[in-house]
């Protein structure tokens, strides 16, 4: 902290005089001050991790999180829930500079709570904290069998039945519908021309 002094040696100071040691205290004052504003300072985010991720599982994902102030604030991730997203062995971890790391994984390791779902990075010090925006993530998980559904309709004769081929959610948003196999060998297919 700097301390201003103003020292008077003579007993008759023109007007002049005293106001450039007035001038000179509160610059003096203001200096000080604008240092000890410069020395604490809240976290700020550098770079926060997009809205959303998606990833296979052959690749994983780093969520980038980085922040600065004063003290440097310490880093850590939490659920969309807000509880803390503790590390799963092999599956999940915080790197040494903040980032999160969704690691590559077997199909047979998916974990939903893991692979679809939502995170925020945390940037805390003694004068506050900082929440970043909400990141959604999810992992596409390659070769992992699954099998699309069609459930019988009961309808009045005479009158059309809507059919929907049920994808399981973790491929959903994947795979595109193009025809359909009527007894395993008669392929039907839309006709865009007539808006079928």
């Amino acid at each position: 902290m700097t301390t201003a002094t103003a020292f008077v040696t003579k007993e008759r100071r023109s007007g002049a005089a005293m106001r450039t040691a007035v001038a000179v205290l509160l610059l003096a004052a203001a200096c000080a001050g604008a240092r000890l504003a410069a020395v604490l300072q809240g976290p700020v985010f550098l770079q926060e991790p997009p809205h959303r991720a998606d990833f296979s599982n052959s690749t994983g994902v780093v969520l980038p999180c980085s922040a600065h102030g004063n003290p440097a604030p310490a880093l850590r991730w939490q659920t969309g829930d807000g509880a803390p997203a503790l590390e799963v062995a092999g599956l999940r971890s915080v790197l040494p500079n903040g980032s999160l790391l969704l690691a590559p994984f077997s199909p047979r390791q998916f974990r939903p709570d893991v692979h679809t779902a939502a995170y925020h990075c945390v940037a805390s010090n003694s004068v506050g904290t900082a929440v970043s925006r909400r990141v959604a993530v999810r992992a596409a998980v390659a070769k992992q069998q699954y099998e699309a559904q069609v459930y019988d309709e009961y309808v009045v004769a005479g009158n059309t039945a809507v059919f929907r081929c049920h994808v399981p959610a973790f491929v959903r948003d994947h795979v595109t519908v193009t025809g359909w196999l009527r007894a395993r060998s008669q392929r039907i297919t839309p006709d865009v021309s007539a808006g079928k």
